[in-house]
């Protein structure tokens, strides 16, 4: 799953032209990992255990929510925000 969520941060961050060495990085991801493990925390809360593809959803949108509020612009066919944290929590327990 980690492998996993590696290789699409590193695909999003080509997508959006920033470096793999940028520096602001670092923060970036440590809040990404922040929205995904209360994501999980929450799910786990309601008796949802999110498969692994939509625990990398999860982990995705979190960080994609993190660059939009750091200024990077995020098209609207990204899965955006904390609707998208929510939507994949959500989804798993219909």
């Amino acid at each position: 799953m980690f492998k996993e969520m590696e290789r699409r941060q590193q695909k999003l961050l080509r997508r959006f032209d920033i470096s793999m060495v940028d520096r602001r990085l670092r923060s970036w991801r440590e809040r990404a990992l922040a929205l995904f493990e209360d994501a999980w925390s929450k799910a786990s809360l309601q008796g949802i255990l999110p498969n692994e593809e939509k625990a990398v959803e999860m982990y995705v949108a979190g960080l994609l929510t993190i660059l939009q509020a750091e200024g990077v612009v995020v098209p609207e066919s990204s899965p955006v925000a904390g609707a998208a944290l929510d939507a994949s929590t959500r989804e798993e327990k219909a």
